[in-house]
């Protein structure tokens, strides 16, 4: 049986995952500006790019709401791989649990914990927050539609997002 979702889903491109691109996650920034090796980090970082090409996929299929509110998540785990990343190694798994237990969904209080490990925003980026700073885990019950033009301007700020931090992870 061919279904509406099939069909709008049938001309959308799907991307693999390559498991061996994951050791390009790896490697993360700073403390004391040596390299370390951190799974939290990473994990946090791999997922953020899957989310982000889910929440692609699902616009691609017209399916804005979904796209917009996957893509969230998206700068959520980055933003809190980043936050991780500016602790010693040995923190990497407590602040993980701190995270997820008080930080919770909360993009805006991720931003104010990165500034007070001194993690500036650039100016460039500042609007792409603004944007995605009205993402919230609610959406998910939201069942109308978004117009196009939002989620296509949703989505490109979540991209710049996850482009300035994996450029500080880096």
């Amino acid at each position: 049986m061919d279904t509406a979702l099939q069909r709008g889903f049938a001309s959308c491109p799907l991307q693999r995952y390559n498991p061996h691109e994951q050791h390009q996650f790896a490697e993360i920034h700073f403390v004391g500006g040596d390299v370390v090796q951190s799974t939290e980090v990473a994990q946090f970082r791999r997922v953020a790019w899957k989310r982000f090409e889910e929440a692609e996929f699902l616009l691609k299929g017209g399916y804005t709401t979904g796209a917009m509110y996957l893509s969230g998540y998206a700068v959520e785990c980055m933003l809190k791989s980043l936050l991780i990343a500016q602790f010693p190694k040995r923190s990497h798994k407590a602040e993980l649990d701190r995270c997820k237990q008080e930080v919770r969904h909360d993009l805006e209080r991720l931003k104010h914990e990165l500034a007070k490990k001194g993690v500036v925003v650039p100016g460039s980026v500042l609007p792409a927050l603004v944007l995605v700073r009205t993402w919230t885990p609610e959406m998910r019950y939201e069942s109308a539609a978004r117009h196009v033009d939002e989620a296509e301007d949703f989505l490109a700020a979540v991209k710049a997002i996850l482009d300035w931090a994996k450029g500080k992870l880096s």
